[in-house]
């Protein structure tokens, strides 16, 4: 694959298209490209450190002008694209407590495997192949020529990708409106292979989802061990490979699904997570009783987020383990001390 050069000579008629595609001023669309076209690409580099996983990802954040015309994206082109029913990271009105629910509710037998480096490993190639022939019915009524329409949708692919530190080619980022949608547009095929794949070997009743690279398969019985390699030719097939170090299978009682177990009954989070946010809460506490800074409101209201969150999302406002609440008082004190950030959690960075 030869490597590509961000180009700016789009014709008047590609230019128009563009406008109307996305429903965006030309204006911003040349400030985007602008950017788009310097060395860094019109992105921020910096990094992100889970609070639940501590996990550190490198973040690309995009200058506004790229951020904005990259939600029009987003809206008017990634959500009109076919999207497979297995994929629930970064898709509106799904996340990860709902991929979790469809294996933890049920008993039974759940496999989970990780995708190595998906975002690195999806090129401004594939990305791009894969728009031309998805928006071919979208774009035949702006009358375009073949060109034209080659050149259109590269330029919305060079919108979604970097050029990453010491690699070649361009490639998703994280961090990004599209990253995910993206993701998940060119995915649509390869989930139903491995729908297909997983059925063929595994019956009728397993269930198939994934949160962006985390792919989790659930039965009521054994899963086949020809699973994992199955799975691992349909990725090949597509430029992909499975963390095989990462694929793990366990009783649906054992299993931790997206940072989710099943206790008495329902979803709830794991005791060792319980524990680590109780003592946050506690700190937290202890600091607002004394004399807090600014930036200890801050905090605050980061774990108020992130706590009414949980119980929103995971125990549905219902009962919620000891350590997961603040004092009523003291939450309304925290709400009128500061602005609520959100905390850049998994789904926020996911898309």
């Amino acid at each position: 694959m030869r490597r590509v050069e961000v180009t700016a000579n789009l014709s008047p008629r590609v230019w128009d298209a563009l406008k109307v595609l996305l429903d965006v001023e030309p204006q911003l669309l040349r400030a985007a490209w602008a950017d788009c076209s310097q060395r860094d690409r019109g992105y921020h580099l910096t990094s992100f450190k889970h609070p639940a996983t501590g996990k550190v990802r490198a973040l690309h954040l995009p200058s506004l002008p790229v951020r904005e015309v990259q939600r029009r994206v987003l809206t008017q082109v990634l959500y009109q694209l076919p999207l497979s029913p297995a994929a629930y990271g970064g898709v509106p009105k799904r996340s990860y407590v709902h991929a979790s629910r469809v294996h933890l509710t049920q008993p039974g037998v759940i496999t989970q495997m990780d995708v190595q480096d998906a975002f690195p490993s999806t090129s401004y190639g594939q990305l791009s192949r894969y728009l031309r022939g998805a928006l071919k019915p979208q774009l035949w009524v702006f009358n375009l020529s073949r060109e034209e329409r080659k050149t259109l949708t590269g330029w919305l692919t060079h919108m979604m990708v970097v050029s990453p530190a010491g690699g070649r080619y361009p490639s998703l980022p994280l961090g990004t409106p599209t990253s995910v949608g993206a993701f998940n547009a060119l995915w649509a095929p390869i989930d139903a292979e491995v729908t297909r794949v997983a059925r063929s070997l595994c019956g009728g009743s397993v269930r198939y989802t994934r949160y962006v690279d985390d792919l989790v398969f659930s039965a009521p019985e054994a899963l086949s061990p020809d699973l994992e390699g199955a799975v691992m030719s349909v990725l090949r097939a597509h430029g992909y490979e499975l963390k095989r170090s990462k694929t793990r299978t366990a009783n649906r009682d054992e299993a931790i699904v997206h940072g989710l177990v099943w206790r008495h009954g329902s979803l709830s989070l794991p005791d060792e997570a319980v524990l680590k946010t109780a003592r946050r809460a506690h700190r937290i506490q202890g600091i607002l009783a004394g004399h807090p800074t600014s930036q200890d409101w801050r905090e605050a209201a980061e774990l108020l987020t992130e706590l009414e969150m949980i119980g929103h999302q995971i125990y549905q406002g219902g009962a919620r383990p000891k350590g997961l609440t603040l004092p009523e008082a003291l939450s309304a004190e925290i709400k009128r001390h500061s602005e609520r950030p959100l905390p850049r959690w998994a789904d926020e960075l996911w898309g």
